[in-house]
């Protein structure tokens, strides 16, 4: 398994604020390029690319499985449910596949607002599913 990570400057313009960016994924060709928090809060794109390409291994002469992205924005703050703590809480996910031979990827996902929590940063797993 391996993990990158990008850590982006915090950006105070009206179109919102670069978040961190991590990766975890079962391959060394997936590059974080940024995460960004929309001016309200409410949407973070993740974006990055495959170097080499999106593959998918070969066994007896067939591609096997599929490829998928997972996006997660969390929340550095604990989150008190009832009696239960949640760390690092997440605020917003979403899955998307791959296309074998794809050289970049996109994510979008919508953020949920929780009084006293915000968003901290930006998760991203890749993997070969099936």
């Amino acid at each position: 398994m391996v993990v990158g990570t990008s850590a982006c400057s915090l950006n105070s313009s009206s179109s919102g604020r670069s978040l961190p960016i991590s990766v975890t994924a079962t391959s060394r060709n997936v590059h974080p390029s940024k995460c960004t928090l929309n001016a309200s809060g409410t949407q973070a794109v993740a974006t990055g690319t495959f170097s080499p390409s999106a593959s998918l291994p070969v066994v007896d002469g067939e591609q096997v499985g599929a490829l998928q992205l997972q996006l997660r924005v969390v929340s550095s703050k604990s989150l008190r449910v009832g009696h239960e703590v949640v760390h690092n809480p997440g605020l917003g996910e979403s899955v998307a596949g791959v296309s074998v031979g794809q050289t970049s990827w996109h994510l979008t996902t919508s953020v949920e607002r929780l009084p006293g929590v915000s968003p901290t940063r930006c998760e991203v797993v890749y993997g070969i599913f099936g």
